[in-house]
């Protein structure tokens, strides 16, 4: 019986290094998680950042455009104007595109820190289901135990009875 006792204090031990090791990997998991979303929504606030500067950008293009129907109306104004927007169409173009660029990233960003903060979150999913496996064992075990410790109780009074009846029987015997 000591043995048997032995043995499920040993697995009870191993038991609740499981569950610690466990915690530990879910506050691992819960922090980069929220690393993760926060990293989204950092990607997201940039991605609108860059969404607002492509709109002023599109405003600065149709302005441009305004000012070139104004300025072919005019005879020596037409070459200078109509190069310098040209040059500026250009360059506008040049940073609209890249602005493009930028925002394509910024989104593909913020997509894959979603997808990373959602496999995050199915692992502490896991994780803690795991916890919960650990726990129900440790149930399992301390209710075995108890069991063996009621069953010991019964064998150690059955045994203090018996002594007594056999002391008693001698005590008889003997007078």
């Amino acid at each position: 019986i000591q043995n048997e006792n032995n043995k499920i204090e040993q697995s009870n031990a191993r038991l609740q290094l499981k569950i610690d090791r466990t915690t530990e990997a879910l506050q691992i998991a819960g922090t980069r998680a929220a690393n993760s979303r926060a990293e989204a929504d950092a990607a997201n606030t940039r991605a609108e950042s860059f969404s607002t500067q492509l709109n002023d950008l599109k405003s600065l293009i149709e302005e441009t455009g305004r000012g070139m129907e104004v300025v072919r109306r005019e005879n020596d104004e037409v070459s200078r104007a109509a190069r310098s927007v040209e040059g500026r169409l250009i360059q506008v173009e040049s940073e609209l595109a890249k602005a493009l660029r930028v925002r394509k990233a910024a989104e593909d960003e913020r997509d894959l820190m979603k997808a990373r903060a959602q496999m995050a979150e199915k692992k502490v999913a896991v994780l803690q289901e795991k916890v919960n496996d650990c726990r129900g064992e440790i149930r399992l075990v301390k209710k075995r135990l108890s069991e063996v410790y009621d069953v010991e109780k019964v064998r150690s009074d059955r045994f203090n009875r018996t002594e007594t009846e056999l002391q008693e029987a001698r005590a008889t015997l003997f007078h």
